[in-house]
């Protein structure tokens, strides 16, 4: 397929850069549509259905969508970074450093190019116009999307698995090093660095809300996942022993802890679209989901002086760090409070039990009939099911129900792609794309259902074909009660249309006002040939005037002829000799 022009992909990037419209708080961002159009999902329906088709030109490594779902991302194990029009499945752009592909002082091509490391990661910043991409080889770039060039690259000691933008700032980006924990770092010349705390030791609670200033947190040394949260408010950072860490980005303080059910370690987490869910894929049999709610915590930092006055003095917030410690209080103690219900103790119960955090455990979703790990996980476009594969050399896709956990279906891809890495949902159909462990990424869409009475509301749709028995007299009884004038119903039916007979009515209305209109024309017709009659006449009346010899004006009478003229007796009496000579003598 020929790659997209210039022009066309100019117009997507300017698309793409347009900042949606803000939600009204508790509605899905996904329900109200992008840009002109929008694509809403039965409840009963989900996107692994059918598989579409597959897209590949180099070996795909990692992929991700723009907020309008209009580009795909996607990269490859030769360094380079393909921009695929998801609509017409064509790459647009191809993005990569010209200096790294420089051997022996000439340029070689992109996909042959042997120098640069993979791509681990790519994501897309909030107004689709540039792009960060992290390789194998611990470099960092940012791409200008529309210019085809790099505008920031920074290189860490080792590979990182994942770098992206912060929803607030563009200047700073979130990196998961190899060999480190995960860290912000600042895409500017200082390119520093503020590690990620994590919650210390272990914790014994599914959920631990707390707030411990990072200045009395140990540096996190161990390498894991880290995600922004909706609005960037709070950073999620995967921890050791299978603890998710909640931080507020402005002061970098541990607001909360979320002990994950039956893992040891967590590989990755995703968000929904929306950023109201969250999934953490770990080392264990199940994938576990929360619930964000970021007003929690501005609930609880914005309370009055009074109850923090009653935390701080009568009943302090439990320490995370005594949740591991032994019971060897002193005796003593324990037989004078043996007994004795310490109000203050009920009081901090109670707040602990009404405290809400920014995470609330929501479901586990597993299969009983798969025992192994899973490789990939993901909400839909506007969340209602949860789609995971199974690790091992299968394609094989599970999809849940959020709400109610169930599971609606395991669907079987190519055996050819050994495996699913990553699941990518779009951001605003029902389309999922997969990639697999062999780079090639699978389109998964929904089966449409063909529906004539779109076309036709008056046709009928019917499940299997019936068969039609006519009756004896069924048009016989119909040709009866024509009248004689229309044997055929042509008439009826025309007069039953309403629109033929508005039709009709308008024809002989334009057939009245043309005929009144030729009659006015043959009446003005008629007065002219009568008037140019006129003309005529007194015409030649003139010219029988001016032809009149001198003196005989007074012999003419009024209408213009010659008055009889007198004869004498002898002229009278010669004519009739001649008369009475010339008869015959039978007279």
């Amino acid at each position: 397929r020929r790659a997209t022009p210039q022009a066309e992909m100019d117009r997507w990037i300017e698309e793409a850069s347009r900042v949606r419209q803000p939600t009204p708080r508790g509605e899905d961002e996904n329900a109200s549509g992008v840009g002109a159009a929008s694509f809403r999902v039965s409840e009963n329906l989900h996107a692994l259905e059918v598989l579409e088709e597959s897209l590949q030109r180099g070996r795909a490594t990692c992929a991700a969508f723009n907020r309008q779902g209009t580009l795909l991302a996607a990269g490859t194990a030769a360094g380079v970074v393909e921009i695929w029009d998801f609509e017409t499945r064509a790459v647009a752009r191809e993005l990569y450093d010209a200096r790294a592909t420089m051997t022996s002082g000439r340029e070689t091509d992109a996909l042959d190019a042997s120098t640069t490391a993979a791509v681990l990661s790519v994501h897309w910043s909030n107004d689709g116009k540039k792009l960060i991409s992290s390789c194998a080889d611990g470099s960092v770039s940012v791409w200008d999307v529309r210019e085809n060039d790099v505008v920031f690259k920074a290189v860490f000691d080792a590979p990182l698995h994942d770098a992206r933008f912060s929803p607030l700032n563009p200047r700073v980006a979130l990196a998961a090093p190899s060999d480190d924990g995960p860290m912000t770092f600042a895409l500017t010349r200082g390119r520093r660095r503020a590690p990620l705390p994590t919650m210390p030791g272990d914790i014994d609670v599914p959920s631990l809300v707390c707030r411990i200033p990072s200045a009395g947190v140990l540096g996190n040394t161990t390498p894991g996942h880290a995600v922004f949260s909706k609005t960037g408010k709070h950073a999620f950072v995967a921890g050791a022993r299978g603890v998710v860490t909640v931080v507020e980005t402005a002061t970098a303080d541990i607001v909360q802890a979320c002990k994950v059910p039956d893992a040891a370690l967590i590989k990755r987490l995703e968000l929904s679209n929306c950023g109201k869910h969250m999934l953490v894929l770990s080392n264990g049999r199940t994938v576990a989901s929360y619930d964000v709610d970021e007003t929690a915590n501005d609930e609880q930092a914005n309370g009055d002086d009074e109850s923090r006055k009653q935390q701080t003095t009568e009943a302090p917030v439990v320490n995370a760090f005594a949740l591991g410690a032994d019971d060897d209080d002193d005796e003593e103690d324990a037989t004078m409070m043996d007994g004795v219900d310490d109000p203050s103790d009920k009081a901090n119960d109670q707040r602990q039990r009404q405290r809400k955090g920014v995470l609330t455990p929501s479901r586990v979703f597993a299969n009983a009939a798969s025992r192994g790990q899973w490789s990939a996980a993901a909400f839909s476009h506007d969340a209602k099911f949860v789609a995971a594969a199974s690790s091992g050399g299968a394609h094989e896709l599970h999809v849940w129900e959020r709400e109610s956990g169930s599971l609606c279906r395991v669907a079987v891809g190519a055996e050819a792609s050994k495996g699913v890495a990553q699941i990518v949902p779009h951001p605003t159909r029902a389309v999922f794309v997969v990639l697999g462990s062999n780079g090639v990424m699978y389109v998964w869409s929904r089966a449409f259902a063909e529906k004539w009475s779109a076309f036709e509301p008056g046709f009928v749709e019917l499940d299997d074909n019936e068969e039609y028995v006519e009756r004896e007299d069924e048009f016989d009884v119909a040709e009866r009660k024509r009248p004689l004038s229309d044997p055929s119903g042509s008439v009826a039916k025309a007069l039953a249309n309403r629109e033929l007979v508005a039709r009709g009515a308008a024809v002989e209305a334009a057939a009245r006002v043309t005929e009144a209109e030729l009659a006015v024309r043959r009446e003005l017709e008629a007065m002219e040939k009568g008037e140019a009659a006129e003309a005529e006449e007194e015409r030649r009346k003139a010219e029988l005037e001016a032809a009149k010899p001198e003196g005989a004006e007074g012999a003419t009478s009024e209408g213009g002829a010659r008055p009889p003229t007198r004869l004498d007796v002898k002229t009278e009496t010669a004519l009739v000799t001649l008369v009475d000579a010339s008869a015959p003598v039978a007279l």
